[in-house]
């Protein structure tokens, strides 16, 4: 019995994931930029952790 639980959901998750990857839409655009690539936010993002890591370690007067 447990064997045929076991073998029931391999193949119903076998199945998902094959027709999930029959269903794939894939958009591919080499013009388009999204938000992560920007050089700017990433300086600004380092930069807000580093202010944060050094208010956070001051020792209290």
């Amino acid at each position: 019995m447990r064997a045929f639980t076991l073998t029931a959901i391999m193949a119903t998750l076998l199945s998902t994931v094959a027709q999930a990857q029959g269903d794939a839409l894939i958009d591919i655009d080499i013009d388009k930029t999204e938000w992560y690539e920007n050089p700017i936010l990433w300086v600004a993002v380092a930069g807000f952790f580093i202010i944060l890591i050094v208010v956070t370690r001051r020792k209290a007067s």
